[in-house]
Order: structure tokens, then sequence, then C-alpha cells
């Protein structure tokens, strides 16, 4: 098993407590409709405004999967049924802890749900990322041989080699440019996206050499509008603007895409490094996004929070980088439990087969 490159690995990492820190903005002082009307601090509510950086840890975790599966011709069923088993543990094993402790009265459908995850649109991320991964082999086709698919009859890219990129560009136009532009996501739903994010991960692994000068300026760019919105919005006064701020942070926006894709550039251009430790770390990801985003735990820790007491406190900052660290360490914690359950029960398994 090859050693996995600590760049990316930290990368994960971030990208999950950009979903943690997004998460408590969203569901500890955003009031859908009406945007942060807990906070009438101007400087805290710029500062949430531009760390709504949740779309953005998803699109780096989907934009990392092609980058990596881009050269692979089938999926690992493996992995499929871990994920899937992954998923259904905490689901049930959660639902089955608060019922039990009084936290939430016991329904049919909130038990069903729970027993199937994927069902009434709860764990939209897990389904839309499975779907990709079972897909990817056909993806990857279109990255690396799209000549022998004659039914798209598109242009070559710049290189001469293949129509990968124009495929992109198309993807880009309809499920990015013009969902931005026109103020609403319309057909941008979940699969199209991420498959349009995959393709992009894969054709930045297939051209990085080509990538360097325009990763750098899309970066530059892309920050500078993700910072200056919130305050142009409060500059102006236009309403409109103000109320609809986070649809320039949603994960089909063209700021997102193109900075999630900025980012996965600079970081294959770092210079690689291999640390055990933030290897570990990064081995809970998936773990951590489930636990911390699970509907029950949600409800619960928020309210534990208290956020909205401290919407307009000067230390805001500093307790959103606890809270975030605080969640993540707990999560980690616990999805390290989970690993090494799971795996003392699969060694008795071999030992029985054996």
């Amino acid at each position: 098993m090859s050693q996995r490159i600590s760049n990316f690995e930290l990368l994960r990492i971030t990208a999950i407590l950009m979903v943690i820190v997004s998460h408590i903005s969203y569901h500890g002082f955003y009031q859908p409709g009406s945007g942060y009307v807990y906070i009438s601090n101007l400087p805290n509510r710029l500062m949430l405004q531009m760390l709504n950086t949740g779309s953005l840890g998803v699109d780096i975790f989907v934009m990392m999967s092609g980058f990596f599966l881009a050269k692979r011709d089938s999926f690992s069923l493996r992995k499929v049924l871990s994920l899937i088993i992954m998923v259904w543990f905490y689901s049930v094993i959660i639902y089955v802890i608060f019922v039990n402790t009084g936290l939430i009265s016991f329904s049919w459908k909130e038990c069903v749900t729970a027993y199937l995850p994927t069902t009434f649109g709860v764990n939209w991320f897990f389904t839309a990322y499975l779907t990709i991964y079972m897909i990817s082999p056909f993806l990857n086709k279109i990255l690396n041989n799209s000549k022998s698919l004659p039914e798209f009859n598109l242009k070559k890219d710049f290189s001469g080699k293949d129509n990968s990129l124009s495929i992109i560009l198309i993807m880009f136009l309809f499920w990015s440019v013009i969902p931005t532009l026109s103020g609403g996501n319309h057909y941008a739903t979940d699969i199209p996206v991420f498959i349009m994010l995959y393709l992009i991960g894969g054709y930045i692994r297939n051209n990085l050499q080509y990538l360097r000068k325009a990763g750098n300026f899309i970066f530059v760019i892309t920050v500078i509008i993700w910072v200056l919105m919130p305050v142009i919005a409060w500059l102006t006064g236009i309403r409109l603007l103000q109320e609809h701020i986070t649809f320039f942070t949603a994960k089909n926006s063209v700021v997102t895409v193109l900075l999630s894709a900025a980012i996965i550039i600079k970081t294959a251009y770092c210079k690689a490094f291999y640390n055990k430790f933030i290897n570990w770390l990064a081995l809970g990801v998936f773990g951590i996004y489930l636990i911390s985003d699970n509907y029950y735990i949600r409800i619960h820790l928020y309210k534990f929070l208290h956020c909205k007491e401290y919407a307009n406190s000067p230390e805001l900052i500093m307790l959103l980088v606890i809270w975030s660290i605080g969640i993540f360490c707990f999560c980690s914690l616990i999805d390290y439990c989970r690993r090494i359950i799971f795996n003392k029960l699969l060694q008795e398994r071999k030992q029985d087969e054996s």
C-alpha cells in the first residue's frame, strides 16, 4: 500500500474544519430567509459570512477524489461496503443512544430513516459521493481516453489530445456559471455538480504541469472576491445582495469551484512531506463529518453551545476556533474507537475463518 502524501491529508483535515466552522456559523447563527439576524456586531457578521466555507470544503473533498482516482479503471467494492457500514453504524447508534437517553422520542419514521440512512434526503453528501465513486471508472475514460467516446463529438482541448476540457467547460457553464448568474440552483443538483467537480479534479491531475500559473492567479482573485463580497454587500446596502450573500459560496458557485480547483493545484505543487500523525488524523475525517452533521447531534449541539448568546461578543472568533477544534477532536476520538472495534471484529472473523 502506497504511503499517503501528508500535503493532501492536511488539506483533507482543513476541509473538514471548513465544514465544521460553516456548520457552526449556519446552525448557530443563521436564520434561513433572514440572514444573520442575531448579530448586530458588524465585524462578527462579516467574519461569519467570510467563514461560510462548508461548500468550499465539500468541493475540495470531491475534487481530491477525482485527483487521486483519475488513473484507476475500477472501484473497490470493499471500500463501498466499508463506507455503507460506517454510515449505517453512526446513523443507527446515534439514534439508539438519543432515544434511550430520552433526548428524542421514538417514532417509526425516524427509526426507518436511521436504519435506512440514505432515504428522505438524509446523508446527501454520502449518497452523491458514493454514486460518483461507483461511476468513477466511466468518468476516468472521459478524462483519459475521451477519443473513444464518439457520442460527445466535441472539439479537442488546448493540448489537442482529447476533449475532456471541452466536456468540463460545458458542464461548468450549465452547472456553475448559469446558476450563479441567474441566482438559483435550478437543475444544479448534487450528483451532476459532483460529476463536474470530479472531472475538474481529474483534469488537474492529468494536466498539472500546465496549471501552476493559472492556479496561482485564480487563487488570488477568488480569495479577494470571497473576502470582499460581504464587505461590498454591507457598503452598498443592496438588500438583495445582503440577503443572498451565502449563495456566492454555494458548492456550485463559480467562486467556490474555481477557488477549490486553485487550492488543489497549489497543494499539488507544495513540497511533498510525510507525517504519521497528520495521516492518522485524516483517517477519521469522514467519520467526523458523519458524527458532527448528524441531525440529532446538530439540534442538540448548537443549543448546548448557546451560540446566539455570543453572537455579538468580541470573543466570537476565539470561541469559533475553540468550538471547531473541540468538535473535531471529540468526533475524531469517537471514530478512532470505532476503528479499533471494527478492526478487532474483522481480525476475530479472519481467525474464525482460518
